[in-house]
């Protein structure tokens, strides 16, 4: 499967709607262009599929719980945190949409696997 079959696939679901299928696309492409990282489904499934899943949540108004403390905490100290945090911060502006704490705080941690990679 690639990304795109799964991002279809989450659409024609309907776990998420056409314009989250465009940002996440965007975003995809910004990972390309702007650090020279192409998400695959083998590298960024996992990271696709919750931030899809998330945008759709925030359209919707919906809220997560809170990471755990401990788990954030080891999030922090990755050495990948701050270019994680920086990504996340550029995906706002280039989608036009603020991403609430605690959905960062989830969206990082997949950066951070991913960049670990």
């Amino acid at each position: 499967m690639q990304l795109e079959d799964r991002l279809m696939i989450l659409k024609e679901a309907g776990q998420i709607d056409e314009e989250v299928f465009t940002n996440v696309n965007k975003i995809i492409f910004m990972m390309k262009e702007e650090y020279n990282i192409e998400l695959t489904e083998e590298n960024g499934a996992m990271l696709v599929t919750h931030l899809s899943i998330a945008l759709q949540r925030i359209k919707k108004g919906e809220i997560i719980n809170q990471l755990d403390k401990e788990i954030f905490s080891q999030v922090k100290d990755n050495k990948f945190y701050k270019i994680s945090e920086d990504i996340v911060n550029n995906i706002e502006n280039l989608i036009n949409v603020l991403i609430p704490f605690n959905e960062k705080v989830y969206i990082v941690m997949h950066l951070c696997a991913l960049l670990e990679k």
